[in-house]
């Protein structure tokens, strides 16, 4: 499900942009933040 930008950004969230080999979370980490994928290149 995703989530339009207008909500998360009227709600505080950040828009934040990564290289493609930055690591961004480790799966099995306890989660702290939603994370949104909006483009994979």
């Amino acid at each position: 499900m995703i989530i339009s930008d207008q909500l998360l950004i009227s709600f505080g969230a950040e828009v934040h942009s990564y290289q493609s080999n930055q690591l961004i979370f480790n799966e099995g980490n306890a989660a702290k933040y939603y994370y949104q994928i909006k483009k994979v290149q």
